[in-house]
């Protein structure tokens, strides 16, 4: 057995030798890659040489103090000083120098007895963000970070002065060796971080103009991501072409590096304390995310926000009859940005490109006020616009198979009207089959009536091809000649001048009445624009005279009974307790001396009523019930 494969390495040289799992692919791969445009001052796709590994190298120290940035506007103020500006340079033969007006404590640590920029910079898994118990909203998260780059470096010099102290220190050789600091006096208060990267570990002779844009769009990206912040950018590429300085008063202003203001304008925006979320009806951009200052638009905080659009725009979809748009649908027809804070990230790897923090129900949360804002959107338009190109003419062939299917239905239950007139005839829809002697008896030669087994379904959120499974209602539209999606031919061949719903006075009567309505709203709206939706009012007490030659006394409020009870002493008091209670005298009386309420559909938020009503959850019925429940408190 050869024990000699058996192998023991330091850590550096476990880096070193095992990049990839730190850092990411050492590999320069041509990738379309956002960078900015100096001639048309925007930031456009282009193909570049990516270099994953030599990127996260220098962002690692630009993220330091962009964390440092951070912590000086937070509220617990966790740094020493106000960070206002940063500067950042990188030359072609790997040189990179990165300055902030922070500062770090130029004192030695007390559990290790190392100078603290020492440990910060020369220690590998040494970091100020390992307390899980306290709420962190930087980038870094494992205490190797700028380590890694000093690693990767030939040099690597860190010197920084806290208002008191000025510290000065050099790596060399990989992180292997270090030089013997120098601490002087001083009252300035700055970190530089400057550093050679090692391009041989990565194949390279010099820094392709490509990285070097890179890098300059990390740049972009972090001055967009605090906003107030500025930040330098220098580089001896591209005859100093590139040389610039960055500093958003807002988030728009970023975003209007990629799209025009006309988009923008088109744009929803949402703002809480913490985030700020532009969704984009745009099918051309990719999304843009920023965590706590780093660009990261990958995971968990895309989806929520997509979520979320996406399960609302789904509703008001299938409101509109158009139930075969899908998430993915939505998704390619939107872009979002994104500028969010998140307590204690995770990713999935060193590189951070992706979020993995198990999001809690109060982060990234839309409130209904933003979310109503999705029916009148640019997004929703184009989303329709969308459906009548895809989807429209395979709607159009369903919709037809299922008017067959109505066509071709016969119904059983129907009491068919002795005369038939389209412009007379009534058809009255009774609840349950107690009605059917009475309105048998009862009715003139141009009544039909339907007799439902009980409460019909709720098909507010019901697709037409579920509906249509349900027999009661098929049966009702073939009697009726009514037909999906045609609203002036129904108008022209409906069989009915009147639809009347009989149901009981009391709450399961309303309830019923209620689902019928919003049914033939949804459907047909066109018969309540032409005036034949009715209720019917039954008696809910009926006063039959002991004097043959007086007259049946009907009363449809409890009110109006107790208003005429004191003249009613010649009379049987009878409490009809619905439909089911009334004699055949009373159904003549019912159908032929009618008491009806008519109802109209005038506008939108008629059928807005509707859906509050007879969707499956809707916070403004809860917000009504609530109100009701408290009105006597108040």
């Amino acid at each position: 057995m050869n024990t000699e494969k058996y192998q023991v390495k330091s850590e550096i040289d476990h880096v070193l030798d095992r990049s990839g799992m730190w850092l990411g692919s050492v590999d320069t791969e041509m990738m379309a890659y956002p960078v900015y445009m100096p001639s048309k001052n925007k930031i456009q796709t282009l193909n570049v040489g990516y270099n994953a590994a030599l990127n996260k190298l220098i962002d690692e120290v630009l993220s330091n103090s962009i964390d440092e940035y951070r912590r000086s506007k937070s509220y617990k103020k966790d740094s020493l000083f106000d960070i206002t500006k940063i500067s950042v340079i990188v030359n072609s033969d790997g040189f990179v120098e990165i300055y902030d007006n922070g500062g770090i404590p130029v004192q030695l640590h007390k559990e290790t007895g190392i100078m603290i920029p020492e440990l910060i910079f020369g220690h590998l898994r040494t970091s100020s963000n390992y307390d899980d118990t306290q709420e962190r909203e930087v980038v870094g998260t494992n205490g190797l970070g700028a380590k890694l780059t000093n690693i990767f470096s030939t040099e690597f010099t860190v010197n920084t002065a806290d208002g008191n102290k000025e510290y000065k220190c050099t790596w060399s050789n990989n992180m292997k060796d270090i030089s013997e600091a120098t601490i002087t006096d001083s009252k300035q208060h700055f970190t530089k971080i400057t550093f050679r990267i090692d391009l041989d570990r990565f194949e390279l002779e010099e820094l392709s103009v490509g990285t070097v844009r890179i890098i300059q769009k990390r740049c972009i990206d972090a001055a967009a991501a605090n906003p107030g912040l500025v930040i330098d950018f220098q580089s001896d590429v591209a005859e100093g072409k590139l040389n610039s300085s960055w500093k958003f008063n807002s988030f728009e202003e970023y975003i209007s590096l990629y799209i025009d203001k006309e988009l923008i304008n088109k744009s929803l925006i949402y703002k809480s304390n913490k985030d700020i979320i532009m969704i984009v009806p745009d099918n051309e951009s990719s999304n843009v995310g920023f965590v706590n200052g780093a660009i990261c638009s990958e995971g968990t905080h895309i989806k929520k926000i997509e979520k979320q659009i996406c399960d609302k725009i789904l509703s008001l979809c299938k409101k509109d009859d158009m139930e075969l748009i899908t998430e993915k649908d939505i998704i390619a027809r939107m872009c979002v940005f994104v500028n969010c804070t998140i307590s204690n990230p995770k990713y999935d790897s060193q590189a951070k490109n992706r979020l993995t923090s198990k999001l809690d129900r109060f982060q990234l949360n839309f409130d209904d006020k933003f979310l109503s804002k999705l029916k009148d959107s640019e997004l929703y338009e184009s989303i329709k616009a969308f459906y009548n190109i895809k989807y429209a003419e395979q709607k159009k062939k369903e919709t037809r198979k299922l008017n067959a299917t109505i066509k071709n239905t016969r119904s059983k239950k129907i009491i068919q009207a002795a005369a038939k007139d389209p412009k007379i005839n009534e058809l009255w829809i009774f609840e349950g089959n107690s009605a059917s002697n009475g309105f048998r008896k009862g009715r003139n030669l141009y009544q039909s009536g339907y007799l439902l087994r009980g409460k019909i379904k709720n098909t507010l959120n019901l697709s037409r091809e579920q509906i249509i499974e349900n027999q009661e209602l098929r049966e009702i539209l073939a009697v009726s000649n009514l037909q999906f999606n045609e609203p002036q031919k129904n108008i022209k061949n409906c069989a009915f001048d009147k639809f009347i719903f009989a149901t009981d006075m009391d709450v399961d009567g309303h309830h019923i009445a209620g689902l019928l309505i919003a049914f033939f709203a949804k459907h047909f709206p066109e018969l309540f624009k032409n005036d034949k939706i009715y209720r019917a009012l039954s008696p809910i007490v009926v006063a039959n005279p002991h004097n043959k030659k007086d007259s049946t006394k009907y009363f449809y409020t409890l009110e109006d009974y107790h208003k005429d009870e004191k003249n009613l002493k010649n009379y049987e008091i009878i409490y009809t307790k619905g439909l089911g209670g009334l004699s055949d005298h009373d159904y003549k009386q019912m159908l032929r001396n009618q008491k009806l309420i008519k109802f109209d559909l005038k506008d939108i938020e008629d059928m807005e009523t509707i859906n509050i009503w007879f969707d499956k959850s809707t916070e403004m019925r809860k917000q009504i019930l609530l109100e009701d429940s408290n009105g006597d408190l108040d």
